[in-house]
């Protein structure tokens, strides 16, 4: 069948095809450009059918790569299959379909893939801050990223790195459990405890305050003992006023007791529990929490200036006065006048 020149599109091809007597079918230069599955099934059906099929505007494009893979894979049916040819250059024979089709599709997987980088993110983003201060305590306790953690130069004079406010009932704690793990290697921290480094005969405000001034963190052991410690009170209250004048963090608030609910809790210290993070022993993070929340500088080992027998005296004599005579509980801080006392002086 001859039908050169005579306008056959692919509308009207599936009329044409259906014929299957014929031998040669010569198609050339028509308006043929799209053939479906279903058409391409019949012409190509039967391998003895010739076609001659140059001269037709066949677009090399993804949504024709049926037609053009059926032209490639039976070439050996279409006559003038060399002369065949792309609208817009290039011969059939040349057109890689699988790339042109990847080509074609990569604004949409660029965009699908972009799009899941957008979920990812944003499911990151929103499990860092859920879960941010765990994150960082592994990270940190892993050693990642931890020599970009270092204090900046706000803090380099103090002489201490952490003064420990604790009730004289939870004394065995801090010098069986907390001291040795925190002043021991790897972390040699410099710590300043009452029965080690106060010196007997001086004020115990002026001593709590220069205490306080001098660590560049405060870590209170909050349990029953220390809600009935009126120094250990005025200990967290001149911390959380050193740390609001300077703007940063600095009080650490280990839960040794479950006491956030106990009524002796005053309305300073609750409202803080309320709003900061504490940290409550027997987590199983515990350490790594703690020292993460510790100073992220090198540590030198503490000054520690005063004997144990001297110690022993200063936590007879605070607990001799606890509460001392004159002094009540409800008292502002603003009471006391603390005396301003050098960065060198000696304790």
């Amino acid at each position: 069948m001859f039908l050169r020149n005579n306008h056959v599109s692919t509308n009207n091809i599936i009329d044409l095809v259906i014929i299957r007597f014929f031998q040669t079918m010569d198609l050339r230069y028509n308006r043929l450009s799209t053939v479906d599955e279903e058409v391409l099934q019949k012409m190509f059906g039967s391998s003895k059918v010739e076609y001659h099929l140059a001269g037709n505007p066949i677009p090399c494009l993804c949504n024709n790569s049926a037609f053009v893979v059926a032209l490639q894979h039976h070439q050996h049916q279409v006559k003038d299959y060399r002369d065949l040819s792309c609208i817009g250059g290039g011969s059939i024979d040349q057109a890689n379909m699988r790339a042109i089709c990847f080509y074609e599709r990569l604004p949409v997987y660029a965009g699908v893939a972009a799009s899941l980088c957008f979920l990812l993110i944003l499911i990151l983003v929103v499990l860092y801050y859920r879960y941010r201060n765990e994150i960082l305590v592994i990270m940190y306790s892993s050693g990642w990223f931890s020599c970009c953690l270092i204090e900046d130069e706000l803090d380099k004079d103090k002489r201490y790195d952490v003064f420990i406010s604790f009730a004289y009932g939870d004394s065995s704690f801090v010098s069986d459990t907390l001291l040795p793990r925190l002043e021991g290697p790897p972390n040699e921290f410099s710590a300043c405890v009452h029965y080690r480094d106060w010196v007997p005969g001086n004020w115990v405000p002026a001593l709590i305050a220069h205490s306080v001034a001098q660590s560049r963190r405060t870590i209170i052991v909050l349990s029953k003992n220390f809600l009935s410690s009126v120094w250990a009170l005025l200990e967290f209250r001149t911390a959380h006023v050193q740390a609001l004048e300077d703007g940063r963090v600095r009080l650490i608030v280990i839960l040794l007791d479950d006491v956030t609910n106990d009524a002796r809790i005053d309305d300073e210290l609750r409202a803080y529990l309320s709003t900061n993070t504490f940290i409550r022993w027997g987590d199983a993070l515990f350490w790594n929490k703690l020292l993460y929340a510790l100073p992220h500088r090198k540590r030198t080992a503490g000054l520690h200036t005063v004997n144990r027998a001297d110690g022993e005296e200063v936590m007879q004599r605070m607990r001799e006065d606890d509460p001392p005579i004159g002094l009540r509980q409800d008292m502002p801080l603003e009471f006391f006048s603390l005396p301003d006392t050098p960065a060198n002086a000696e304790l």
